[in-house]
């Protein structure tokens, strides 16, 4: 009589985990237009070329140089109530990184006062300059996720969990948690409150189970 034994086969299990890690946003990119209205496209094209000329001198009192950029330059003929051409309007977009919430809120109390109704505020985005060591926590809190759910779906299953086999690293992301702008008034300067900033990270993982 011949016996035959055969090994339980192994298997995997794959879970999904998530993991964030957060911190106060230290830096904005800001982004403003330069917007002006005038009787001819030459003439409404250069005075919202002096009024860049005008924000960058304002911008490089607050940071460098090689963090202003042009955005997106635009001219288009205004409309009166009866829908006949009027005047002519140009919008130059410039995109500002700025250091420092106080030195940024400076910044846009500064550009208000230069230009006045000719500046726009379009956006402003609050990051964390360095953003590194919340993203490693991140995955690390994402990969204790994954081996959570694994060790529990083991025990359903009967089954006893192993090491890790496969990783694979889903998208990170950045939420913004609470942002306020306080306006200038009162010759105050424009004052932001950062509060919290989440960078978020998942992977998928296969462990071995028998």
């Amino acid at each position: 009589m011949m016996w035959v034994m055969m090994a339980r086969m192994e298997q995997t299990i794959t879970t999904r985990g998530n993991g964030s890690a957060y911190a106060a946003p230290d830096a904005m990119r800001l982004s403003v237009s330069v917007v002006n209205r005038e009787s001819t496209v030459s003439l409404a094209l250069a005075a919202t070329a002096r009024g860049v000329a005008t924000a960058g001198e304002v911008a490089r009192k607050h940071t460098e140089s090689t963090q202003i950029s042009s955005s997106g330059l635009s001219v288009w003929p205004d409309q009166d109530k009866g829908g006949r051409r009027a005047d002519f309007q140009a919008r130059h977009s410039l995109q500002i990184y700025c250091p420092g919430l106080d030195s940024a809120g400076d910044l846009v109390t500064a550009l208000a006062e230069a230009l006045g109704s000719a500046i726009q505020v379009d956006h402003i985005e609050l990051v964390i300059t360095d953003p590194g060591p919340l993203e490693t926590a991140a995955r690390k809190d994402a990969f204790h996720d994954a081996r959570a759910k694994a060790e529990e779906l083991a025990a359903l299953a009967d089954l006893t969990l192993g090491g890790a086999v496969a990783v694979v690293e889903g998208g990170g992301s950045e939420g913004l948690g609470l942002v306020r702008m306080l306006a200038a008034s009162g010759g105050d300067s424009t004052r932001f409150e950062a509060g919290s900033q989440a960078v978020s990270a998942s992977v998928t993982v296969s462990w071995s189970a028998r």
